[in-house]
């Protein structure tokens, strides 16, 4: 926590020198410590991520969110820029000198970002696009060929995602005409108040062969009480076990992995008496998994965790996100073999309440023979 509020001291900088345009120094400084102090407190307060009233989450929490991103990426922006800028005053290229420049640097760079955050917090991350990708399976029964799975991931229910927002990603979900629906984890973001709200949204979710989850490293906050209201509600976790789906004669495993960064992963277990001969789908929240999974053979690993990045640079955002940053494999389709792993972008958000240059997704696989 240190680290960001040393993080959010040195983004306000940037705002400070930029209100000099219109205060004098000591107004801009005190208006700047101001600022400072008031996104502190709020972030503060956001981390506990209890219940709030909504319209303290839309007035308040996602502007200072906002606020705080366009802080970080301005201060980006002015360490690039600035040093042209003084270039220029010193050399004599423009006749307005570095004292009255800075300033009026500061104010552009801080209103692009805060213009573009504004989009990432109050609109871009709502536009939901449906990704359809064909996955073919050598060996494939007819009776499965075309089957569809929809996947959700990394919902992320809370006060910026909410349960409303979640009742529309679900109805979106079964207009998709899923024969089975896999929801591959992350579906709150700290503590366990939005359990119900989340047991509310997957029990809309409707799938011929069932809804199935597998859990995420947010999910850990008491996941036994949790696994039994998604339960209650419809879905089955799956946590280190498998299920077989049947169409006629034809089988499909459907495998969930249980969490990793609380050690409570088994992939042996997981896929233990698999019926030989029967095509593997694999819910693992983390993508790490994808090399081990593809040497036991499974067909198709469904995974989250990443966002896909959440942030990256507009049309440019399969090389240039954070999660590229991260060394974190890139969200969309991977191969190795006959086995194949897909990035889900998730649909929530986790940290600010922002995506910019990444949409969130609801993916759609269509089984194939080969």
């Amino acid at each position: 926590m240190l680290i960001a509020h040393a993080m959010t001291l040195a983004a306000h900088a940037v705002p400070t020198v930029a209100a000099m345009v219109v205060l004098e120094p000591v107004s801009a400084v005190i208006a700047g410590v101001a600022a400072f102090v008031f996104t502190t407190l709020r972030l503060t307060n956001l981390i506990r991520e209890s219940k709030r009233n909504r319209w303290i989450t839309r007035l308040i929490d996602e502007p200072v969110l906002a606020h705080w991103c366009a802080s970080i990426l301005a201060t980006l922006l002015f360490v690039a820029v600035s040093p042209v800028v003084l270039i220029a005053s010193a050399s004599g290229l423009h006749a307005v000198p570095a004292a009255t420049a800075m300033p009026w640097t500061a104010l552009s760079v801080y209103s692009l970002s805060a213009v573009l955050c504004g989009w990432g917090v109050a609109i871009r991350r709502r536009w939901v696009r449906t990704s359809l990708v064909e996955i073919p399976i050598a060996g494939l029964a007819e009776e499965l060929d075309g089957y569809r799975i929809v996947q959700l991931s990394d919902l992320h229910i809370g006060n910026f995602d909410t349960r409303a927002r979640g009742f529309k990603w679900a109805r979106h979900a079964n207009r998709l005409d899923p024969d089975l629906v896999a929801v591959t984890g992350d579906l709150v973001t700290v503590g366990t108040g939005f359990y119900e709200d989340v047991g509310d949204v997957l029990g809309e979710l409707r799938a011929k062969d069932g809804v199935f989850v597998s859990m995420g490293n947010h999910d850990q906050w008491d996941p036994e009480t949790f696994c039994r209201v998604i339960e209650s509600k419809g879905p089955r976790v799956l946590r280190n076990e498998h299920q077989v789906v049947r169409r006629g004669n034809a089988e499909l495993v459907v495998a969930g992995l249980d969490d990793w960064s609380t050690d409570r992963d088994d992939i042996e277990r997981t896929l233990a008496e698999r019926p030989e001969g029967a095509p593997t789908v694999l819910l693992s929240h983390y993508p790490e998994f994808f090399e081990e999974a593809a040497r036991r053979d499974v067909d198709l690993v469904l995974s989250g965790h990443t966002h896909g990045g959440q942030i990256g640079v507009p049309f440019s955002a399969g090389r240039m996100t954070l999660s590229r940053f991260a060394r974190q494999l890139s969200q969309g389709l991977h191969q190795r073999g006959r086995s194949r792993l897909y990035v889900h972008a998730g649909l929530g958000t986790s940290g600010p309440p922002m995506r910019l240059g990444v949409a969130p997704e609801i993916a759609v696989f269509v089984l194939r023979r080969a």
